[in-house]
Parts: structure tokens; C-alpha cells; sequence
């Protein structure tokens, strides 16, 4: 289940847990509103997709959910669906991707006990924070992206000739004010002129917030030579574009480590990434970046429901996540094994 269908991180994330659950025998069928770009790339890695515009806030909808092994509740907007599987004979894994900038409009809606039937995962401690700032008592495991190995696939050249042959310092993201498109343009503007007419400087994003746009254009109208928008890439050629960059720029106000930054990561260009405070009411934590390289394990992880148990409940305890495919990887398939979880 997502609230979203478009190209931003956690639709993209759910999109390679696809082929995963797909390995382990499930049929996934995946549960949001009108496509927003991600749709045939959920079609493309097996899974059926349903569409219903306001589906996240429908009860009839969230029936469906009865009829399946396992639900994977994808972001804290998902909080109503949860609430309302709450207690009920179906497992629900809900994974949280979320900083702090959404809370004080959802904090409401998240239920303030959560079934034995509820499992909370985070892709880190920036989103359990997030999270733990309005439902500290939650007990939330973490289970970190489970990205595909960029660097392997082959994929078409994206011509950054534009840039003039210099250095190509990019950002990748939403235009919002937690994304922090504005410090970029005001730490470019800070720059000698004779140190920024050496690199060269890329926009990537759709237009969220006036605010950030109007920055970005105003720097591109004094800039022409140098600094670039592009409203939006495919998949390939962001994939290019990660592997020719010089360096990628994660300028956020809140998010520690956007989607763009690992798979830069594994392409050999290295994220910066703006060091900001925590946020009131949490602990700062050190966090690095680095390569997306997962590996499989070849066995399932002791106590995790199967797709043809017939017991749908999750048992007494669930062992940490370190990866969506350690997580949730088995090689084989047992009735026996299963009937005992």
C-alpha cells in the first residue's frame, strides 16, 4: 500500500521490494492512486497494480488487505489503514521513511497502541526519531533500503555536454524546503567568480514550492553559463547522470540521506551531504554514506511468515532487519516450516 505512485524515494524504494517478495513465491499486488511515474516500473518488476484515486483514506479498500499473507504499509501516511488493521489476523509491515516534516500533519491519525499484528520498521534512525518524537513508547527495528546494485546494470548515456566539460555538481529532488534547494543557490552565490566559473551546477526537480523554484530560477537567469534546471529524468539517465557527476549535493534541511545519495554512493560519486541539527525532542545521531551493495542470504530469517502459512499472525519474535533482502529473503519454501511459525 503507498499514497503515492510517483518518482520520489519511497515509492522507488517499495519498487525494489518487489522483485524480492516476488522470489519468495508472493503474488504482489500493490494498492495506491493514479500513477505518477512509478506505475510501469511497479508493472515492469511483476507486480498487478491497483489504482483509486483516495485510496488511502478508503475502508473499503483496506478490506482487501484481509485476503492477503502479508501487508507492507509503505510511509507514516499509511497511519489510517494501519489503524484500522490494527488487531486484525493479517500481518502488517509498516515501513517508515519519513522525517520530521510531515508529523504535525499526520501525528493525529497514528494510533497510540499498535496490535501484535503490527510490525514498525524505519530505513534509519533519522526516520525512527521522526517517528519516536510523537509515539516515543513505539518499538521500531530497523530495515534499510534494498537498492539493486546501480553500478551493474547497464543503462543509456545521458550527454551532460551542456556542462561544458567542468565539473558537475548536482542535486536530485523535489523542490521543498526540507530538500534545501535555496542553501544550494545561496552557497553557489557564495562562491568566487573565479571559482564558480570552473564548475558547472545541475537542478533536478519538479516544482513543489514556489519558494524553491523561484531561487533556482533566479540563479539560473544569473548563471546561464554554468547553472542548469531540468524539471525531470527518466531512471536511465539519472542513473547516467549519478555516474558522470563530480559530486551530488544533498543540501536537505531534514533528511539525513535522500534515495539520490546511496545511489550516487554506488556509482563512485560521492554525496555531500549538509550536516543539520536534529530536530527538538531527538538525540543527534552520526550517520555515513556509503555503497548500496546488499547481498542475499540463503536462508529464511527465524520467525517471519511465509506466503502459504496458514497462520496469519506474527510470532512472538521477529529478529532485527539489517537489509529488505535480509529481512525477507527466503531460498525455500516449506508447508512444514511454516505451519510451525
Amino acid at each position: 500500500m503507498s499514497h503515492l505512485l510517483d518518482m520520489t524515494g519511497a515509492p522507488i524504494v517499495l519498487v525494489s521490494a518487489v522483485p524480492v517478495l516476488r522470489s519468495m513465491g508472493y503474488e504482489v499486488v500493490v494498492l495506491g492512486p493514479e500513477d505518477g511515474g512509478s506505475m510501469p516500473l511497479f508493472l515492469e518488476a511483476g507486480a498487478t497494480v491497483i489504482t483509486r484515486k483516495g485510496c488511502v483514506q478508503s475502508p473499503l479498500l483496506w478490506g482487501l488487505a484481509l485476503c492477503a499473507d502479508l501487508v507492507l504499509a509503505n510511509t507514516v501516511v499509511e497511519a489510517r489503514a494501519v489503524r484500522a488493521l490494527s488487531g486484525a489476523r493479517v500481518p502488517v509491515l509498516w515501513w517508515l521513511h519519513d522525517a520530521f516534516a510531515g508529523y504535525p500533519h499526520i501525528a493525529h491519525q497514528i494510533p497510540r497502541e499498535l496490535g501484535e499484528n503490527i510490525r514498525l520498521y524505519s530505513v534509519g534512525s533519522h526516520a525512527a526519531n521522526a517517528m519516536h518524537s510523537v509515539r516515543p513508547e513505539f518499538n521500531i527495528r530497523p530495515l534499510i533500503y534494498g537498492l539493486p546494485d546501480y553500478a551493474a546494470e547497464k543503462f543509456s548515456h545521458y550527454d551532460l555536454s551542456y556542462a561544458g566539460g567542468r565539473p558537475l555538481f548536482a542535486t536530485v529532488g523535489s523542490f521543498e524546503n526540507r530538500k534545501g534547494q535555496d542553501i544550494f543557490c545561496k552557497a553557489i552565490r557564495l562562491l568566487p567568480p573565479e571559482t564558480m566559473k570552473k564548475a558547472s551546477f545541475l537542478f533536478v526537480g519538479k516544482a513543489a514550492e514556489a519558494e524553491m523554484m523561484d531561487a533556482v530560477r533566479s540563479l539560473t537567469a544569473d548563471c546561464p553559463d554554468n547553472v542548469f534546471y531540468v524539471k525531470r529524468l527518466t531512471r536511465d539517465e539519472i542513473k547516467s547522470l549519478m555516474a558522470q557527476c563530480t559530486c551530488l549535493v544533498c543540501a536537505s534541511r531534514d533528511d539525513p540521506c535522500l534515495l539520490s545519495s546511496p545511489r550516487a554512493s554506488s556509482s563512485a560519486s560521492p554525496p555531500s551531504c549538509r550536516s543539520t541539527p536534529a530536530p527538538p525532542g531527538s538525540s543527534p545521531r552520526a550517520w555515513t554514506v556509503s555503497s548500496t551493495r546488499t547481498t542475499t542470504p540463503k536462508s529464511w530469517p527465524s520467525g517471519w511468515p511465509g506466503p502459504s502459512s496458514t497462520r496469519k499472525s506474527w510470532p512472538p519474535c521477529v529478529p532485527p532487519a539489517v537489509s529488505f533482502t535480509r529481512a525477507i529473503t527466503p531460498s525455500r519454501r516449506s508447508p512444514t516450516v511454516y505451519n510451525r511459525l
